[in-house]
């Protein structure tokens, strides 16, 4: 061959190649996937290694995920029987077995309960594979994957998943409709019809449950995106965009686009230092045009100019929903440099109900500002524990008294907790993970701390005033705790810990108040008031700033089990009121409440209805 015809080909396969990735982000409409597209993924090589080892850990979902590209991209048919009897080895095909149909999530020894969302992971894949590539596997490879989509059609169907459980409901609803559309089954198709249906009736009036998740989020749009574009219904098609549009509404405004990942209060977020997950690809894609894994181009959808617009408008006030009871809902204010969220009520062991992210064109990327009430001395998350399900996860307290009132960059937050919810809650603990790098200064009351990365020994306890300033370019960040009583009743000290932890993110310590010594049986309680400033510049500025925290007229009333907190900050009264029997807030003072009727608003105007008018399953009034 002659080097031009050389080069010819060459720059043809890089064109191909291009046109064959991700939608960006100024495409006006969603193009269809062709299947016989030319594809490559050097990736693939490196999947098909673990998968061909096939050792114990591997994930049952992870061998479809080779499978779907592997054979879009007209992969050998023999590596890809290898592929497929490995899966289904992983399938629970004996009718007594109660998790008939389903699969071991985790090649290895069964676990004593079976992660029945293995099933829904799996199929997320395969159904996209059989709908789309299904002609390009060779007879018996078809057979072998008939097999395994009868034997999940019937794991699926058993599986009973709770509207609320967001991520898992929305892909089962994919699930069906794929498999249903595909394989001519009008009923298997119109289950799915009517979980969406019932979803779209249910976040129309108490928003989404699972909210805001690093993590889970990106699942439920992404097969939202997928039933959008590939559905044969144009009813369904239309009820998908609509509920894409209130998704993307949300996405675009508690996204933090500086630092490129989703800010504000997260439901479910493994990672205690950082807003980042999977979510952030879609985002990333949406936002930049970065490519796409495989899977989720077929789930590109294009957002509104309304959602668009939303990122880039500061400051933004956001207030939405997320459940039945008036205190579930989650609070997002953003600056240009900052962003901090709160929950009205604790999600589960692994939510992020109180956080400021930090953020700027000099740093765009550090460990944010979070609370973290635990009981096993694991303030950052590091000591996994295994689940029943044979998974490794962080976990933290969930069953407590949260009360907060957020107005704007300020909040007042009240906790009282026992940690009873967990066997292994030893040494109760309040903390507050922050950035102890990529910073600009730490303050102990008026006084600058020094040289604490060189600590020894690494801690020291906050002044009578227990406030704490982190200064970051033109943002203070200010932290004061208003009320800290252990589980007997006696005042305790807060303490600025240095462990010498380093993460991707950048290096953190935290802010730790002790409020128990052994296993509890009462509760401790704790207050804060946390505020968030830009502009203020030059150290006059500062010390105004933290004069006005230190010296704030607070008060902390007990009645019996009631608490209630209130601080007069320079923008008003601000507190709450909670009992830390019931677990349940009694009162807002100050802080911003959502409209009547609605599930979400920005700047106190609801954004949620108009979305829902559009719907066909009379969503609101």
């Amino acid at each position: 061959m002659s080097v031009l015809k050389f080069l010819s080909l060459m720059i043809t396969l890089n064109v191909l190649t291009l046109f064959s990735g991700c939608a960006k982000p100024d495409d006006t409409t969603n193009p269809p996937i062709d299947p016989n597209a030319f594809r490559t993924n050097p990736n693939l090589d490196i999947e098909w290694a673990t998968v061909s080892k096939n050792a114990d850990g591997i994930e049952s979902r992870q061998i479809f995920e080779f499978l779907l590209e592997a054979t879009a991209s007209n992969w050998d048919q023999s590596k890809l029987k290898i592929g497929l009897d490995n899966v289904t080895a992983l399938q629970l095909r004996d009718p007594l077995d109660p998790y008939y149909g389903n699969y071991l999530f985790n090649k290895g020894p069964r676990p004593s309960s079976i992660d029945e969302n293995a099933v829904e992971f799996c199929m997320e894949q395969g159904s996209l594979l059989r709908m789309l590539y299904y002609n390009k596997l060779n007879d018996a490879n078809k057979k072998l994957l008939d097999d395994l989509v009868r034997f999940s059609l019937i794991g699926i169907r058993r599986h009973v998943i709770a509207v609320t459980y967001t991520n898992a409901y929305v892909m089962k609803t994919w699930n069906l409709i794929a498999l249903g559309e595909t394989l001519n089954d009008q009923q298997v198709a119109q289950e799915g019809y009517d979980m969406l249906k019932n979803w779209m009736q249910n976040i129309s009036q108490v928003g989404i449950c699972e909210y805001n998740s690093p993590t889970y989020t990106g699942v439920a749009a992404t097969d939202l995106g997928c039933i959008a574009n590939l559905t044969k219904n144009p009813l369904v098609k239309s009820e998908a965009n609509i509920a894409l549009e209130y998704f993307s509404l949300l996405l675009y405004g508690n996204y933090f686009k500086q630092a490129m990942y989703l800010g504000g209060a997260h439901s479910r977020d493994y990672n205690y230092v950082s807003g980042q997950g999977n979510t952030d690809e879609m985002m990333k894609n949406l936002i930049k045009g970065y490519d796409l894994s495989f899977f989720n181009q077929h789930a590109v959808w294009k957002p509104t100019d309304q959602a668009k617009a939303l990122i880039d408008k500061f400051p933004r006030s956001l207030i939405y929903k997320f459940g039945s009871n008036e205190n579930q809902n989650a609070i997002s204010y953003t600056g240009v440099k900052y962003n901090i969220g709160s929950a009205g009520t604790t999600y589960g062991p692994d939510d992020k109900n109180l956080v400021i992210n930090l953020s700027s064109t000099r740093v765009p990327l550090m460990v944010n500002i979070s609370s973290v009430i635990e009981g096993r001395s694991d303030p950052y998350g590091l000591n996994d524990v295994i689940t029943s399900q044979g998974h490794s996860k962080p976990r933290h307290l969930s069953d407590y008294l949260l009360a907060r009132a957020q107005r704007g960059s300020e909040l007042v937050v009240l906790i009282a907790v026992d940690g009873k919810d967990r066997n292994d809650t030893e040494k109760l603990c309040s903390h507050v993970i922050f950035p102890s790098n990529k910073i600009d200064g730490l303050w102990n009351g008026n006084t600058e701390l020094k040289d604490w990365a060189t600590w020894n020994p690494a801690e020291a306890t906050l002044s009578t005033e227990k406030t704490f300033f982190i200064r970051f370019e033109d943002v203070v960040v200010g932290i004061r705790y208003l009320y800290v009583r252990d589980v007997n009743g006696l005042e305790v000290p807060v303490k600025v810990i240095n462990q010498k932890k380093s993460f991707n993110q950048g290096q953190a310590m935290h802010l730790s108040a002790q409020l128990s010594t052994s296993r509890p049986s009462t509760s401790g309680v704790v207050a804060m008031w946390w505020r968030v400033e830009e502009g203020i510049n030059g150290d006059a500025a500062f010390a105004a700033f933290r004069n006005e925290m230190i010296n704030a007229p607070s008060t902390v009333t007990v009645n019996g089990d009631e608490y209630t907190v209130k601080v007069t900050s320079p923008k008003g009264e601000l507190g709450v009121s909670g009992n830390k029997t019931t677990k349940k807030q009694t009162a807002n003072f100050g802080g911003i409440t959502i409209p009547v009727g609605s599930t979400y608003s920005v700047d106190g105007i609801d954004v949620s209805k108009d979305i829902f008018r559009k719907s066909t399953y009379q969503l609101v009034n």
